[in-house]
């Protein structure tokens, strides 16, 4: 799920308004979408067969079975078997943005597309959407209601143009939040406990730096990616320390019922204050600023102990082939005992499933796309489906990502059961409790508890680590009051962002003052930032958030 979003960050198919500019006015009364009222159901059998086209981005097959093909597997022969439906690829796209642009321009779009924010906004802006309202009503499972309903903030809402649901949503699901890894060896090397508190954290890495626990000569502290923050779990975004302070930078967030920018506040001036010491002081990598990512994870190997990453952010693995006795825990660091670790939650909506305005049959993508859930989710008849298909493939489960399913789409519960019954199964020595979409994981798991089998690595510290940690309930999560873009932002957003960057950057390298963020504020309400929180409170005010 690296799939991540900067407030400011331009439109990905910006062009593509300019190519529309005239198309709505081309859709007649002829494309408008007619349901077959009498197939309105969640489940069942079409008599005759169905087939939909659908655009793709292109994905890595490596999960299918051998002989297998992104059209025929096991998702699309499920699929198949339980609806009669199957699903053309129109088209696959490695710079999906730039093809979704194109087909938008000449309106030559395939029967369904999952797409993202950007790309939504201009399909429906240019009335190229079917209105799956009562769709969804009728015809959506009841999985995916309960899925659906389970986030915080009301997904068909945000993905409701006028009254009319205009995409099924992808919500972006939650437990993605980034924490602090930390090495445990390390800390039992110099006789510390794990940190509770940031001033915990600086300690830890003040002494891991004074006592050389890496025994390179060269152990370092944290770093940082130069954007410094806005990157909604992403490893090395620096909202992790922003936040323990109620700071809330590249955000929009609500304060006294109104509005803000985040990284105009005296909160996030508060944390640049700490920030700037810890760079000061050698506990931040003085080169964060222009060393690459790859450089960076490079360092994790041996000389780095200190992390920010989301539960699946395992850039530090390579520690454990350069020493046996690493062993990297995942924390939650706060500012002072007793609080509570603060985050914020990502976009409410990762993608939409979009259908296109006319195509006859909107209720067969409806029923596909439960059958997809089911089948992703091991439920009801897929369970035993994937069984028999792992077995003629001689395999012991299904591993097929979701990404090649017939129709992309990831629509979990906010609150998954999961692990409970992963636990019981490694704690039993005993998987037959387990789903078939979770045996892979469970192999996978036991081989690295028992064996310390490396292949097992990634999957162990994610789910019983990383995971475990990010589900905590001594965590407040934060629903920013705005997660999409206005006109404002789209015309001024790069260059306002590029000015926070510098300002930021000179301000934690010790290159300019604490006092210059006073300057940084007046420039951006100046700049055209007074401009643009205008626009998201009247947006906001309208009930929109994404």
């Amino acid at each position: 799920m690296g799939i991540k979003k900067i407030v400011f960050g331009m439109g990905a198919i910006a062009v593509a308004g300019l190519l529309l500019a005239a198309c709505g006015a081309q859709n007649s009364a002829d494309t408008s979408t007619k349901v077959d009222t009498a197939e309105l159901k969640p489940y069942g059998k079409y008599k005759e067969p169905i087939t939909f086209t659908i655009g793709k981005q292109q994905r890595d097959r490596s999960s299918l079975f051998k002989g297998d093909t992104i059209n025929n597997n096991p998702a699309t022969r499920y699929l198949k078997q339980e609806t009669n439906i199957s699903v053309n690829i129109a088209w696959e796209a490695a710079d999906f943005p730039q093809k979704v642009s194109l087909v938008m321009s000449t309106q030559d779009l395939p029967d369904v597309m999952g797409v993202y924010q950007d790309q939504f906004t201009q399909l429906a802006n240019n009335d190229l959407l079917a209105d799956l309202t009562e769709v969804y009503k009728k015809a959506a499972s009841p999985t995916v209601k309960k899925n659906m309903s389970s986030y915080s903030q009301n997904m068909i809402k945000i993905a409701s143009r006028d009254g009319k649901l205009l995409g099924i949503p992808s919500p972006y699901p939650y437990g993605e939040e980034n924490m602090l890894w930390i090495r445990k060896d390390w800390l039992d090397k110099v006789g510390l406990p794990v940190p509770e508190t940031l001033d915990d954290v600086e300690n830890a890495a003040k002494t891991f730096i004074a006592k050389d626990v890496s025994g390179t000569g060269k152990t370092m502290g944290i770093t940082l990616t130069p954007q410094i923050s806005g990157h909604d779990g992403a490893q090395m975004d620096g909202d992790l320390w922003f936040n323990q302070f109620n700071a809330f930078p590249s955000s929009m967030i609500k304060k006294d019922g109104k509005v803000v920018y985040g990284s105009i506040q005296p909160e996030t001036k508060q944390t640049l204050t700490m920030l700037a010491r810890w760079y000061k002081e050698g506990l931040i990598d003085k080169e964060f600023a222009t060393r690459t990512d790859d450089e960076k994870k490079a360092l994790l190997a041996k000389q780095m102990g200190i992390y920010v990453a989301p539960f699946w952010g395992l850039d530090f693995t390579n520690s454990y082939e350069a020493d046996k006795n690493a062993n990297w825990i995942a924390i939650l660091p706060v500012l002072k005992k007793g609080d509570k670790f603060i985050s914020t939650h990502p976009a409410p909506v990762f993608r939409y499933i979009v259908v296109k305005k006319g195509y006859k049959h909107p209720e067969a993508v409806m029923r596909a796309i439960n059958n997809v859930v089911d089948f992703n989710e091991s439920r009801g008849s897929a369970n035993a489906f994937r069984r028999a298909e792992a077995k003629k493939a001689g395999q012991p489960a299904v591993s097929l990502s979701w990404l090649l399913d017939p129709i992309d789409v990831q629509i979990t519960n906010a609150h998954s059961t999961d692990s409970v019954t992963m636990d019981k199964a490694l704690k039993n020595n005993d998987p037959s409790g387990l789903k078939d979409s979770q045996i892979n994981s469970y192999s996978l798991i036991k081989a690295y508890m028992d064996h310390k089998d490396r292949k097992g690595l990634e999957t162990y510290l994610a789910s019983q680590v990383g995971a475990k940690t990010a589900n905590s309930k001594n965590v407040t999560f934060i629903d920013k009051a705005f997660y999409g873009q206005t006109k404002a932002m789209t015309q001024m957003g790069p260059n306002l962002q590029k000015l926070e960057n510098e300002a930021f950057i000179k301000i934690i390298m010790g290159q300019a003052p604490i006092s210059s963020f006073d300057t940084y504020v007046k420039q951006w309400k100046a700049q055209g930032g007074d401009t643009i929180v205008k626009e998201v409170q009247d947006a906001v005010d309208k009930g929109q958030v994404q």
